[in-house]
């Protein structure tokens, strides 16, 4: 029970001229953010204009009242006039103007704009209801066309719209605003089942491509041993292409993930001698370059090979291949 009570701070909003304007209690952990609603409400004073005060010190307003140690009975100094720090929103209108979409959703929930204007909606003054009417159907359109990474900020905001109207009897507002959070939180719950999936994929993607590449290493270990019995056949060619195009597709999958790519790579390394019997047999026709990208685990001769074959001509490349065996096994 004490910590409870001492949770609770009782305490007093005063104007300049003593005017006692808010007494009431808030819990200690409280916005200043809330208390500047609460005038708003109490008092019909728009936060804009509200600036708070305690033993001096401005309080700004996603600070705590435990922050600043305000204790019961003590008193807040409320000024009236635009915030010094805010030039620039002198007016609501400036306010929805912003040309920064985070910004401009981030100070719409700071200043409290949907309970302003939804308070000048209530008004019996026809002009500023008018005014208050087209801004919130602007806000409401804005709202409703953020961006997927403002979405829990609009949610926010369309809740604070919708509390608001609520309380304005026969508000044909008020469903409109419901709409729009229901759509909101629509997109909202699209958002996390998308992350979901894409996670899910992502999961067994990998699983799969540590499959294949356990496999695939398994059969490059083999291929010093059969290297023989596959040239004297015909069949090293053959082979040679269908390692090539299995590990490209394996190559593909590793680029999706850093952790993968570092896992083919080292695979790679592990299978030098495999990859150069591979890449003896490889010709102009196959498609190779993509082991480019590996140059660090092709050995000089094979990279060399791989070189010529992209930067001279094919007869050219024939004529130079013919005589490179021609001189094999000479001595000078």
């Amino acid at each position: 029970m004490e910590n409870r009570k001492s949770d609770s701070i009782r305490f007093s909003v005063l104007l300049p001229n003593g005017k006692d304007l808010l007494r009431r209690c808030f819990e200690s952990k409280t916005l200043v953010k809330a208390i500047h609603k609460a005038i708003l409400w109490d008092c019909k004073i728009p936060v804009t204009e509200q600036k708070l005060y305690y033993k001096g010190e401005h309080l700004q307003r996603w600070q705590t009242l435990e922050d600043y140690s305000i204790q019961n009975d003590d008193c807040l100094e409320l000024k009236l006039g635009f915030d010094e720090t805010s030039d620039d929103w002198i007016t609501i209108d400036e306010l929805l103007a912003i040309e920064t979409k985070e910004e401009s959703e981030n100070l719409m929930s700071s200043y409290s704009v949907p309970a302003t204007l939804v308070m000048l909606y209530s008004s019996a003054i026809p002009e500023y209801k008018d005014y208050a009417s087209a801004l919130i159907r602007f806000s409401m359109e804005k709202i409703s066309n953020c961006p997927n990474v403002s979405v829990d900020r609009c949610i926010h905001l369309a809740l604070e719209f919708c509390y608001g109207h609520s309380e304005v009897d026969g508000d044909p507002l008020y469903q409109p605003w419901r709409t729009t959070l229901k759509q909101l939180l629509e997109r909202d719950i699209a958002k996390e089942e998308d992350k979901f999936i894409v996670d899910l994929l992502s999961t067994q993607i990998k699983v799969v491509f540590s499959c294949l590449l356990n496999k695939m290493e398994s059969n490059l270990r083999l291929i010093p041993e059969t290297a023989r019995i596959l040239e004297t056949s015909g069949w090293l060619h053959s082979v040679s292409i269908v390692y090539l195009d299995i590990l490209k597709e394996i190559n593909s999958i590793s680029q999706l993930w850093e952790n993968e790519k570092k896992q083919f790579q080292h695979v790679l390394m592990n299978q030098q001698i495999s990859l150069q019997l591979i890449l003896e047999k490889t010709t102009r026709k196959d498609d190779y370059h993509w082991l480019l990208e590996h140059n660090d685990v092709i050995d000089s001769k094979s990279r060399m090979h791989l070189v010529t074959m992209m930067m001279i001509p094919e007869e050219n490349y024939s004529m130079l291949s013919s005589a490179s065996h021609s001189f094999t096994g000479l001595d000078f």
